[in-house]
């Protein structure tokens, strides 16, 4: 399993898409992966990723990188998301949206998906510009030296990596017109 997600990441990294595209997505993918568990935010979060021009298996790269990370975050998740729900101005505005009848099954209420929900949105414009920046840097200065390298050209020689190769770009050419 993690050589598969060695290829993928390279992959998406030498993806012929735009830098722009793969950073939106590892982006949008880090603020699904601060979100606990499948919430409503995260399943919207997702559907805007098939509505948006991005790079979909960037997307589901950076939730799959970001949610071993998330569970760091938890204990400030949960001080800025009962900062913001306890909040006594927006007390009676928090109690109207938890009476609506949908409203309230999207968790919204939660401490943890709040906090997510807000320093996911703080930090997604950081995690995308510092995304693009290291995808350029990759692309200019460190692609053709790693492909170069022996111990590269032997391990993308290898059948299991091949076989898996071909399998991840079958994968991909569907997804790519999504």
């Amino acid at each position: 399993m993690p050589l598969k997600w060695i290829v993928k990441v390279f992959t998406v990294l030498n993806a012929n898409r735009r830098p722009g595209e793969v950073a939106v997505g590892m982006a949008l993918g880090f603020v699904m992966a601060l979100q606990p568990g499948f919430t409503f935010f995260r399943a919207l979060l997702l559907g805007i990723t098939f509505l948006l021009k991005v790079h979909f298996p960037s997307a589901l790269l950076g939730l799959f990188l970001f949610s071993f990370l998330a569970p760091l975050f938890d204990p400030l998740l949960d001080l800025v998301g009962g900062l913001i729900l306890t909040t006594p101005v927006l007390s009676s505005f928090w109690a109207s949206l938890y009476l609506l009848p949908l409203l309230s099954l999207t968790r919204f209420h939660n401490t943890v998906v709040m906090g997510g929900l807000v320093v996911g949105i703080v930090l997604a414009i950081p995690v995308y510009l510092l995304v693009r920046l290291l995808i350029r840097l990759y692309r200019e200065k460190l692609r053709e030296t790693i492909a170069e390298l022996p111990v590269v050209k032997a391990f993308l020689k290898a059948p299991l990596v091949v076989k898996i190769g071909g399998w991840l770009r079958k994968v991909f050419s569907l997804t790519e017109g999504v």
